[in-house]
């Protein structure tokens, strides 16, 4: 770069470079190269518009791939190399921050004698990219002695220093960002978001995009081949492909220009490292779901060391097929870690797996080398060795664990797992998405008369398919929401020992999950059918019981379609999804049942079973579910379905309306306490906390006529759903500071609902609740 272009000063205006401050002379020198001129006619510098483009990221000015750093005059306090340290101290943290290029080019100039210095910085690349995990403040930076040949010379006004530092076409404006631990997140959340600008519809959110892109524009490809672990002999065919995937690369786009090109060998200690920030938003929220929290895996070790502990001379085979990172097993004796099977199916994870097990553990599947690891370049699915649910894995695991048996014929197995606790129908139901139907899925499919929605979640695959390879004796430490076990799917277990986790702590909503020590049965013998699990809360066990009958077992009078008024849906489970009764064709999943007077009275027990809600983790909808067991017992209770009755006609549970149809016939809500329903309430067994329920509703009522009688249709019968739809509306203004604000446009209407609401609480609370309890239909 030509570092000295001589021109005659253009200088228009003299400016006291003594008179300002340091900052003061930084604005006036861009000022005067943005505009020409210093300062305006009252001697006030110029607005921020005019140097706010340079100054930039704390620095005294970036332009053109020069930095600058800038000083008043240079004194004993003030020096050269104090200046060098700081101006480097920017670049390194540009290196750290990962998004922001970094100028080659140093230009450190003096103010008052008009002095500067052009430094290359790629003389100095130790110091910007060396001790990455190290951000300095500029202004704390350590003095940096220059090299050789760096002389001062002299600059006439900020225009002529500018052209005279300024780089040619030909010159390198910046270096290449260096990827490491601290720039890592940046650099990978920057490319996905201009990787889906990019792609719009097409947008790959896998590892594998990112670590192709970061490799283009390698220079050295045969180097990266003589590194890659391939034997030139014997992996002929396989370093043929991997060079021309690599030629290939080099000649696309590359998204992370600025970053400087990295093979996986250099990478795979960061990716090890930061595995859990590798991908896109939702590919890396999808892995976060599936991890174990320290405190939980510590008494999943206690249970392991439990079972070694009671078999000190038997041989044991330990097996993980969803290590992930290996949460698990982290820090456990070496002499347990040398009995384990450690497999994942995804990359990232697999990364971090071999850099901390690799030489521990029996066995790590797939095998973790720098051989495996190109195989990310060659598109060749590596990982698919790992996905469990397979029949190419079951058939290895199997034939693993025979060859294992007839070398340890008294040893025992233990399967030792957390795995995937998600129900493939989440991401499915009613949007029209497939399922994912594994080799495991198509097997219960076929062997098994267990549920299709129960065969969907990806820890019962896991559970059963375990379960396959146990024998009597062998032992399962497992850490899955119970419903595997509570529906009597897989019931081939004896429990030994449990604690109930909190799903909250897995990074998700609270729930109950148990960490269950199980060993199999033997042949023809049955498992419990009740368990007690310790808690984190206090130190009662909570038990946990099986059910016989589910919902589909329900005994409730058969209404036909045409003589009804309202459908009920009821699941097994507490969600969101398939648990309603309504007269609307929406919400609609699940076991069904078409309502009339003929079965109102047991249809109203299911919606209040329905309505149910857990107070805490310990009693919630992974733990209690829907049970049909004592159904006789709750339907010859007269009082019960009576209070059922009378809540489910007041409730806004309830979810029924009266409107015209598309084609304009009236459909009337019946289960309110204007509708038919009301005929089946027998009012003889109402006690005042009942006869105070139907007083408050008719207070409602009464303030309806007297705020919003033009807005009722006297045809219609009104449900609290539709009262809270209808006639509870807001109102919104703006106030004098120009802030919008809303409120219920009636008052008296919201406060009689809120009160009808709390009252309906707690007659639930009071009437309801217990005998859900007492009759199994909470289970």
């Amino acid at each position: 770069m030509e570092r000295e272009r001589e021109r005659e000063s253009s200088q228009n205006q003299e400016f006291n470079w003594q008179e300002y401050s340091e900052l003061e002379c930084q604005r006036a020198f861009w000022s005067f190269y943005e505009k020409n001129v210093y300062e305006d006619s009252t001697h006030k510098i110029l607005d921020q518009a005019y140097y706010e483009k340079y100054i930039i990221n704390g620095t005294d000015g970036i332009n053109e791939g020069v930095l600058y750093e800038f000083k008043k005059k240079f004194d004993q306090f003030q020096t050269l190399e104090k200046a060098l340290g700081e101006a480097l101290s920017y670049l390194k943290n540009f290196n750290n921050n990962g998004l922001i290029q970094i100028p080659r080019w140093i230009c450190i100039a003096t103010f008052t004698d008009h002095k500067y210095w052009l430094i290359d910085a790629k003389n100095y690349e130790n110091f910007i990219y060396e001790n990455n995990t190290l951000n300095i403040a500029p202004s704390s930076a350590k003095p940096v002695v220059l090299k050789e040949n760096e002389q001062s010379l002299e600059w006439l006004d900020p225009k002529d220093l500018v052209l005279k530092i300024t780089p040619t076409k030909n010159d390198e404006k910046y270096l290449l960002t260096k990827l490491n631990i601290n720039n890592f997140h940046n650099i990978n959340d920057k490319f996905y978001e201009k990787l889906e600008l990019e792609n719009d519809s097409t947008f790959v959110q896998t590892p594998d995009v990112f670590i192709k892109d970061l490799f283009k524009g390698m220079k050295d490809i045969e180097k990266c081949v003589e590194n890659s672990g391939l034997n030139l002999q014997n992996d002929f065919n396989k370093i043929k492909k991997l060079k021309s995937a690599l030629m290939q690369l080099n000649q696309e786009k590359k998204i992370l220009y600025w970053v400087e090109p990295i093979f996986i060998n250099d990478l795979k200690e960061i990716i090890a490292e930061k595995w859990d920030h590798v991908g896109g938003k939702d590919y890396r929220k999808d892995r976060g779901a599936f991890f174990t929290p320290k405190e939980y895996a510590k008494i999943m070790q206690t249970y392991l060391k439990n079972i070694f502990n009671e078999n000190p001379d038997k041989e044991i085979l330990v097996i993980d097929r969803c290590a992930g990172t290996g949460q698990l097993e982290y820090n456990l004796p070496k002499d347990i870690l040398k009995c384990f099977v450690l497999n994942t199916y995804e990359f990232c994870e697999w990364v971090n797996l071999g850099s901390k097990f690799q030489n521990k553990v029996r066995m790590l599947k797939p095998p973790y080398t720098n051989a495996q690891l190109i195989d990310v370049y060659i598109d060749e699915n590596l990982m698919e060795n790992g996905n469990a649910l397979t029949e190419e894995f079951n058939s290895w695991l199997k034939k693993y664990i025979n060859n294992w048996r007839s070398q340890f014929p008294n040893g025992k197995i233990i399967f030792f797992e957390n795995p995937p606790f998600r129900d493939e129908t989440a991401n499915s139901h009613g949007n029209g998405h497939s399922i994912t139907k594994s080799y495991i899925y198509n097997k219960l499919k076929e062997e098994t008369k267990i549920a299709d929605g129960t065969i969907r979640d990806l820890s019962f695959q896991f559970i059963w398919s375990a379960n396959q390879f146990l024998n009597a004796g062998d032992e399962y430490c497992l850490i899955s929401p119970i419903k595997y076990w509570k529906w009597r799917d897989i019931n081939s277990f004896n429990f030994i020992e449990g604690f109930l986790s909190n799903r909250k702590k897995y990074n998700a909503t609270e729930g109950g999950i148990p960490i269950i020590r199980w060993k199999k049965n033997f042949p023809n013998s049955y498992g419990c059918s009740s368990i007690f699990l310790s808690n984190e809360l206090d130190d009662k066990k909570i038990e946990i019981k099986q059910i016989n009958k589910r919902v589909n077992e329900f005994n409730i009078p058969i209404v036909k379609k045409d003589a009804s008024y309202a459908i009920l849906s009821v699941g097994n489970m507490f969600v969101h999804n398939g648990n309603i009764l309504t007269n609307l064709n929406k919400g609609i999943s699940n076991k069904k049942f078409y309502v009339s007077n003929e079965n109102i009275l047991q249809i109203s027990v299911l919606n209040a079973l329905n309505a149910w809600k857990g107070k805490d983790y310990r009693r919630d909808a992974l733990t209690i579910m829907k049970s049909a067991d004592k159904q006789d017992s709750a339907w010859k209770d007269i009082e019960f379905l009576n209070d059922c009755l009378l809540w489910t006609l007041l409730t806004d549970k309830t979810e029924c309306f009266s409107y015209w149809s598309d084609s304009n016939e009236l459909i009337l809500n019946e289960i309110c306490y204007a509708g038919k329903a009301i005929e089946k309430l027998d009012k003889n067994l109402l006690d005042n906390d009942h006869k105070e329920l139907i007083k408050i509703w008719n207070q409602l009522n009464k303030k309806i006529v007297e705020n919003c009688k033009s807005k009722i249709l006297p045809k219609f019968n009104y449900g609290l759903k539709q009262i809270m739809n209808d006639f509870n509306t807001k109102k919104v203004w703006t106030t004098r500071f120009g802030k919008q604000q809303e409120d219920y446009e009636f008052p008296e209407i919201n406060s009689s609902i809120k009160t009808l609401k709390t009252k309906l609480s707690d007659f639930y609370d009071k009437y309801i609740y217990p005998k859900l309890e007492k009759y199994e239909l909470l289970k």
